[in-house]
């Protein structure tokens, strides 16, 4: 997360950085299984394992439901003659259902010119029409997604349904190639659009309780991968838990997503207020630590924690180390605070003098995820520490998807990869590291 100190405006950037994976860089050809035609739908997670092999692919997720693999500088596994930058393999029921294949992305590609661009999406045409037996490539559609143009078109057979979908950006006048997609669906399986397809009436049936009385959903996995796509991940996972086959490249090129920067929390919630019901959502903003988001605000917050520590017998902060003032504006460093305060200490001012907040933001978590609904969760990591964490510091984009009321624990999940789809902590900590709550309620009723 990132501030740029004007006056006593604040901007976000939620960034994340993550170690490469490792690939056997050996050539692998997806032709391969999509010779089998209709035996490719019947590929349980294992055989179809046992046919790319594990230096390929990795688990997604704990409940073995979806694999998921990314080409770094070597990796080749190919599509005919398209490098394939990015997979998901997912399951229903042991079979394989469909097959999400990113051939070019500018988050993990970098730009590429027009010419290249058209090149490559040539190039995968002509493979679909000789794969699925078509004279000629279906016809060009096109749907406007909050100032995006995307295009896509479909092909159908007894074999499999195709759809590839693409999109150029304008930037400084010209257009930017953002991304190449295609999904392959089993021809029993039903093709998706990037609009929610599920009814609100219906989530509440999607909660799970576990032994110890703990309410929880269960998401499909998304893997950011190594860019900075944590709020592009999150919000994929939640479209496609609400029945949209839209994704994080899609998203990225909506919400202004950086590969190296990440996603301004500001782009985030203007382009799903101006999109949101073309996805048909609704983007609703449950809070925001006004404590960190203002001026008068933050230097009140540090004359608390100084009264609390010093109670506590410890180091009291100077509030000239994180505020200035130049030309008559006024400029302060909330990342430079928290990185340097004493957590119990924090934690206990938190609790303590935002409680009124804290009780509505809990009661906001309760209320959603007993409905079926998770939510989205902003956060400043760095001030506790965390198992399994991937990011030390700075701001990121998380899920809250369950709690336990009566051991006062929220359940949430990182767009991590597999052992990151649930996990716990303690509502005192979990109040003290947010920045923010989002909700994105499906808008479909029947």
């Amino acid at each position: 997360m990132r501030f740029r100190f004007a006056s006593v405006k604040i901007l976000l950037i939620l960034m994340l950085s993550l170690p490469v994976l490792l690939i056997n860089a050996a050539d692998f050809k997806l032709d391969q299984l999509l010779a089998e035609q209709n035996k490719l739908w019947q590929n349980s997670p294992k055989t179809f394992v046992a046919k790319c092999g594990w230096t390929k692919f990795k688990w997604n997720s704990a409940k073995k439901n979806s694999l998921y693999y990314s080409a770094v500088k070597g990796g080749k596994l190919m599509l005919g003659k398209s490098r394939i930058i990015e997979i998901v393999a997912r399951f229903s029921d042991k079979r394989l259902q469909r097959l999400e294949i990113s051939l070019y992305n500018r988050g993990d590609a970098g730009d590429v010119t027009v010419k290249v661009f058209e090149h490559k999406l040539m190039t995968v045409r002509t493979y679909l029409n000789q794969l699925l037996d078509y004279d000629r490539t279906p016809e060009k559609l096109r749907k406007r997604l909050a100032g995006s143009k995307i295009f896509h078109s479909i092909w159908e057979t007894k074999f499999a349904v195709a759809k590839l979908r693409w999109s150029l950006s304008k930037f400084n006048r010209t257009e930017r190639p953002e991304f190449i997609s295609l999904y392959l669906y089993s021809p029993n399986g039903k093709m998706q659009s990037a609009k929610a397809s599920v009814s609100k009436k219906l989530l509440p049936e999607r909660v799970q309780h576990d032994k110890d009385g703990g309410k929880y959903l269960e998401l499909p996995m998304v893997d950011q991968g190594a860019k900075g796509y944590c709020v592009v991940a999150v919000l994929e996972r939640v479209m496609k838990y609400y029945g949209s086959d839209i994704d994080q490249h899609m998203l990225a090129e909506l919400v202004s997503a950086s590969a190296a920067y990440g996603t301004s929390l500001k782009e985030m919630v203007n382009a799903l207020k101006e999109a949101d019901h073309k996805l048909g959502v609704k983007f609703k903003l449950l809070y925001q630590n006004q404590a960190i988001s203002e001026y008068s605000s933050f230097t009140t917050l540090i004359k608390r924690y100084n009264k609390l520590a010093r109670k506590a017998g410890n180091k009291r902060l100077k509030i000239d180390k994180f505020t200035a003032s130049y030309e008559k504006q006024r400029y302060y460093d909330p990342l430079k605070f928290l990185h340097v305060v004493n957590p119990d200490i924090y934690a206990d001012v938190r609790m303590k003098y935002y409680r009124s907040d804290s009780k509505r933001f809990f009661r906001d978590i309760e209320k959603y995820i007993t409905l079926g609904i998770p939510v989205l969760w902003s956060v400043q990591l760095g001030i506790f520490p965390e198992q399994g964490k991937k990011q030390s510091n700075g701001g990121h984009l998380r899920l809250i998807v369950g709690f336990n009321k009566a051991t006062e624990t929220i359940f949430y999940s990182d767009t991590w990869g597999k052992g990151h789809e649930l996990k716990k902590m303690p509502y005192k900590q979990a109040w003290a590291m947010s920045t923010g709550l989002y909700l994105m309620p499906p808008r479909f009723q029947r």
